[in-house]
Order: structure tokens, then C-alpha cells, then sequence
């Protein structure tokens, strides 16, 4: 399939909330912060050091991980995620 944007979208309303289009790396740099807000630990260290951090559930270190690799093949810089 041509992944032409109209191509995209034809297949977003043909299946509805199956897909969601977002922008990256704006969408995987929020959810990183909303990671890092959530239990107060900086990417760099969750990454670096999973293991030291229990209380992150299974579901989010799946998904920490997860936007981690997709923020880091967007090609931004991860200081740009920084918690506020």
C-alpha cells in the first residue's frame, strides 16, 4: 500500500479507532513525560537502571520502553524530554 496521507486517512476512517495517527517525536516525547511525572524518575534513569525502580508497574515499563525506542528513532534528542 502507498503510504500516501491520503492513503492514511482513507484507512483511519475505514477503521475507525482500530489505528490512531499521531506526530512524532512530539507524541512519544508526551507520553515519556507523562512517565516521568507520574513516578518522578528521569527516562535516563529508568532505562539505565529498570531494576531499581519497582514500583513501576509491568504495563508501564513495557510502554516506557516502548516510546523510549520510538522517541529515539524519531532522531530527537532525549535532554529534549526532560521532566519540568
Amino acid at each position: 500500500m502507498n503510504l500516501k496521507p491520503e492513503n492514511i486517512l482513507k484507512l483511519k476512517s475505514e477503521l475507525g479507532d482500530f489505528i490512531e495517527i499521531v506526530h512524532e517525536p512530539d507524541y512519544s516525547r508526551s507520553m515519556l513525560k507523562q512517565l516521568q511525572d507520574k513516578y518522578s524518575i528521569k527516562t535516563e534513569d529508568f532505562i539505565d537502571h529498570e531494576e531499581l525502580f519497582p514500583q513501576v508497574t509491568k504495563e508501564d515499563a513495557r510502554d516506557w520502553k516502548f516510546y523510549y525506542y520510538i522517541y529515539l528513532n524519531s532522531d530527537d534528542k532525549l535532554e529534549n524530554c526532560g521532566r519540568k
